[in-house]
């Protein structure tokens, strides 16, 4: 199986809830301009700095509402303030950017801002038994809506792209600073190299391998930039907490979140198992199995329930409580276990998670021959729309891909 063989075989667009939709009218008083930016093998930040440079505005000024896929084709929407006079431009063009102007809101936009996301995926070089075996779970999942046609509901598991520079045979950073083993989470953090890696990330873990504990020699080998700062920590003589603490903010909080989310993804593994016993379907992951009850067989309840993300102050009721509490043991922590010591942030927060999920305006196709794979290979395509904070990567797990 293989998706994004080609940037156009993964498109994503970003839906508004209807209160933030952009008007026509400028408001009075303080006007965010908003734009449809669609980007092509980018992140959201890069395009959003390109938008900044051909708007005009500083950088950093541009906002969005939702990080999109840089290996996709996406349209999503961004705000900048316009504090002058004359009117936004209709459309702006950058390398890998386009934009049109969409109308104003008398505010910037928010994650709150997005009801969804709408998907078209290519699924190329399948064998013919992985297609069928697609229709078929294809046919356990899906349901016909309230509002009628076609929804797949699975369980809504973070999907592996919160683990992006997890090594899975290595561990979580996260579980290292439970722990206090500040050394063990710093290095699996900067000084383990992974495929994925480029830029500055890229010389930072592959020298920190080769010369994990000569501080001073690695601080010689790294360019000035934001990934120095544990390295100058050591080299000055400090501890691993406070080289931690020197990590970029948002990196601290990746070590925390990934953790946390494979947690939950346990958590919610087993919560699915115990509702729906036997009749699952299974897809195996490089982080752990992940368990699909079939549509006919996922209970009321289990389809209106939260999942608390782990943390000290979760809580849980009824089975799910048993649940929580027998995963965590088996990995060997505890909700008030899941603290830093010494370290007041980054903090193990909770949020509440749908269990279950709806995949609406689903659409699914073939199998076709696919003419970018050897002879007999073939591909489908899917098309749905998913809630804000779903995953499109889980439900191809849950199709068996």
């Amino acid at each position: 199986m293989t998706i994004r063989r080609v940037p156009d075989d993964f498109r994503v667009e970003e839906v508004l809830e209807d209160a933030w939709r952009p008007v026509a009218a400028r408001p009075a008083g303080e006007a965010h301009a908003v734009y449809v930016l669609e980007k092509t093998q980018l992140t959201t930040q890069e395009a959003e700095a390109r938008l900044a440079k051909a708007l005009g505005v500083r950088s950093g000024r541009v906002t969005h509402a939702g990080l999109k896929d840089k290996h996709a084709v996406t349209r999503q929407h961004v705000s900048t303030k316009w504090d002058g006079e004359g009117e936004p431009p209709e459309s702006v063009e950058a390398p890998g950017v386009k934009a049109m102007f969409a109308g104003w809101l008398a505010r910037e936009l928010e994650a709150a801002a997005i009801a969804g996301n709408r998907f078209e995926i290519v699924v190329r070089d399948l064998s013919q038994q992985a297609a069928k075996e697609m229709q078929r779970r294809f046919g356990a999942l899906k349901r016909l809506a309230a509002a009628g046609g076609t929804e797949l509901v699975f369980v809504n598991y973070f999907g592996e792209q919160r683990f992006a520079s997890v090594q899975p045979k290595a561990g979580f950073a996260g579980e290292r600073l439970v722990r206090g083993d500040f050394e063990g989470a710093l290095k699996l953090l900067i000084g383990t190299p992974a495929r994925k890696d480029s830029g500055a990330r890229r010389t930072l873990t592959r020298a920190a391998a080769e010369h994990w504990g000569e501080w001073k020699r690695l601080l010689r080998e790294l360019p000035k930039g934001q990934w120095r700062g544990p390295v100058e920590k050591l080299a000055a003589g400090e501890d691993f907490r406070e080289a931690f603490a020197a990590l970029p903010y948002a990196e601290q909080m990746f070590a925390v979140e990934a953790y946390q989310s494979w947690l939950w993804n346990r958590n919610a593994a087993a919560a699915a198992s115990a509702a729906a016993g036997k009749k699952t379907l299974r897809t195996p992951t490089d982080f752990g199995e992940l368990v699909f009850p079939a549509a006919a067989e996922i209970p009321d309840a289990m389809m209106h329930a939260t999942l608390a993300l782990p943390g000290p102050e979760a809580r849980y009721d009824g089975a799910l409580a048993k649940v929580a509490q027998a995963t965590l043991a088996e990995v060997g922590v505890s909700l008030g276990a899941l603290k830093i010591p010494g370290v007041r942030r980054p903090e193990f927060g909770t949020a509440m998670r749908p269990l279950v999920v709806a995949a609406s305006g689903v659409e699914f196709e073939g199998p076709a021959a696919d003419e970018m794979s050897r002879a007999g290979r073939v591909k489908v395509w899917a098309r749905f729309t998913l809630p804000r904070g779903a995953y499109a990567t889980v439900l191809l797990r849950a199709l068996g891909q």
